[in-house]
Order: structure tokens, then sequence, then C-alpha cells
């Protein structure tokens, strides 16, 4: 990827979803070329990435009336990387979900939160990501 054209920076950005929000923390461990992850509401119970091996800064983002990932266990997150070392933003969005993002599952879906995080995204990615800038 980062040898595409339309690449300019010199590390990625990783987005992740639910598991792939997980999957973006992992990433995020195992190679230096990633130099911003944002996590919506993926903290997966069996899988814990080395920490201390975080190469990049870390949006969470997490609905407040998530069954599957309960405040707990991102305070749990936070304390976990900020513990080896690493920084974390977390935004828990009170009056959300599981999957609030997913505009496709209307049971789910909060476009407030969903816009709000979406912006979130959007600046955190750009003030950490412009500092590997070519252009």
């Amino acid at each position: 990827m980062l040898k595409h054209p339309d690449v300019k920076q010199k590390k990625l950005g990783v987005v992740g979803f639910c598991m792939g929000g997980q999957l973006a923390l992992l990433a995020g461990t195992v190679s230096d070329h990633v130099g911003a992850i944002v996590d919506f509401y993926g903290i997966h119970p069996k899988v814990r990435p080395d920490f201390s091996k975080l190469s990049a800064p870390v949006l969470g983002i997490f609905g407040e009336q998530d069954p599957s990932v309960p405040p707990e266990a991102v305070y749990q997150l936070e304390s976990d990387i900020q513990q080896a070392g690493g920084t974390i933003e977390v935004r828990m969005y009170g009056n959300a979900g599981h999957a609030f993002f997913n505009d496709s599952r209307p049971e789910a879906y909060n476009p407030e939160a969903a816009a709000d995080a979406w912006q979130r995204t959007l600046a955190f990615l750009q003030q950490q990501l412009t500092a590997y800038s070519d252009t």
C-alpha cells in the first residue's frame, strides 16, 4: 500500500470495526508501517496484543450500551495501552451500542454518534498522519 502512487504518507492509518477494530490494534503491534489506529468497538476477550510493541497512537470509539464490549473492557484496554507506554484516546457514546456506525442495521445504527465518531476519526487520522506526509 505504501508504494501505491496515491499514497503520500510514509505510514498508514488503520481503521477497523468490531473484530476489525481488534485487528487494527494487532496491526499496530506487528507493523512499523502503522502511524495511527482507530478501533471502533473492537475488543476480543481472547486476543491480547502485546501493547509494548504498539507503534502508533490509538483512537478507541465505543458504545456504552454495547453488551459485547462493556465499559469495563474499554477501561482495561485504555489502562493496558497506557501501562505499556502507548497512547490512546477513548470516546464512549452513552446512547450507543455495538455496531452503532453500521447504517445497514437500523436496530443498531445511531446517526448522531456515527457522525460524531466519523468526524473524530478523520481529525485524528489527519492529526496523527500529517507528520509522515511526503508532501
